[in-house]
């Protein structure tokens, strides 16, 4: 059943019923001022669809849409070809775990990164604010020499 709006002229509230197409002129009661409700005019979706977008072109028909390409692709080969092109890889491609060690990485790093923010911190109150105390004692020259920064 279609969806209507409908606008009350005196306070402005706004309503949607869903009504039957023979009750699409049934008076709607604003439930705030208890007038009638006008009614509004609803603009159509502009979708590929309903204005021939052309977005089927040079397709036979059949196809798919791929969210890892974000369009229609008439086959899975098409797809590949496609993404290849594009420098994408995939996922069955990076072998078993690439991902979530990928991920895992990042965390680490993430937390390490914390560690290091938080010792830059209490180092900061133990000296008073003064900044180049702080950094030295929480980069040691050695450690900076060594790389394991």
């Amino acid at each position: 059943m279609p969806c209507y709006e409908r606008m009350c002229p005196l306070c402005g509230g706004e309503k949607e019923v869903i009504l039957r197409m023979s009750e699409r002129d049934k008076e709607i009661i604003c439930e705030t001022c208890h007038i009638v409700m006008i009614k509004k005019i609803s603009l159509p979706a502009k979708t590929a669809g309903l204005w021939d977008g052309g977005w089927r072109n040079g397709m036979s028909g059949a196809g798919f849409f791929s969210p890892s390409l974000g369009t229609h692709v008439s086959s899975p080969s098409e797809e590949r070809k496609i993404m290849e092109s594009r420098g994408f890889v995939a996922e069955s491609d990076m072998g078993k775990g690439f991902i979530d060690d990928h991920i895992q990485k990042q965390n680490d790093r993430a937390e390490r990164q914390d560690r290091i923010n938080k010792t830059y911190l209490d180092n900061l109150n133990k000296f008073g604010g003064d900044k180049v105390k702080a950094v030295t004692e929480t980069f040691p020259a050695e450690q900076m020499l060594k790389g394991d920064n």
